[in-house]
C-alpha cells in the first residue's frame, strides 16, 4: 500500500483475480493406505469467508501433479465442512491436499490444523 491506501495490484488471486486462494500441501507417500476415511481441520473463518478442501492421489509422485482434485462428490467438488467422512478410494500411495481459502471481501480465513485419516 502506498499513500492514501493506493495499491499497485488489483485485489484477488494473481492468476484470475477471483477472491480465492489455494494452499497446496506437500506430497506424502502413505504406505499401505487404500482409502481416505476422513478429513478435518481447525480454522478461523470471519463472517463471509470460508475454507474447503480437495484431495488427489496417484501411484507415484511425478504423476500426482496431473491427478484430478476430488472432494466429497468426486471431481470438481469440495469437502466443505470439517470432520467429514470422506470414504474416498486412493489412486495410489502418493497423496496431496489443497485448502481453498475464500474471502469475497473483508476478513481473511486462517487455517490452523488439518488432519487426514487413512485406512
Amino acid at each position: 500500500n502506498g499513500p492514501h491506501l493506493m495499491t499497485v495490484t488489483d485485489p484477488g488471486n494473481i492468476y484470475d483475480r477471483e477472491p480465492r486462494y489455494a494452499y497446496l500441501s506437500l506430497a506424502r507417500k502413505i504406505e499401505g493406505a487404500t482409502k481416505l476415511s476422513s478429513i478435518s481441520w481447525q480454522a478461523e473463518t470471519p463472517p463471509g469467508t470460508s475454507i474447503s478442501f480437495q484431495v488427489r492421489s496417484a501411484s507415484n509422485e511425478k504423476s500426482l501433479s496431473s491427478a484430478k482434485w476430488e472432494g466429497a462428490d468426486g471431481e470438481k467438488s469440495n469437502f466443505d465442512s470439517s470432520d467429514t467422512a470422506a470414504n474416498k478410494e486412493l489412486h495410489g500411495p502418493w497423496v496431496q491436499f489443497q485448502a481453498i481459502l475464500k474471502n469475497p471481501g473483508g476478513g481473511l480465513p486462517v487455517l490452523k490444523n488439518v488432519d487426514l485419516e487413512f485406512e
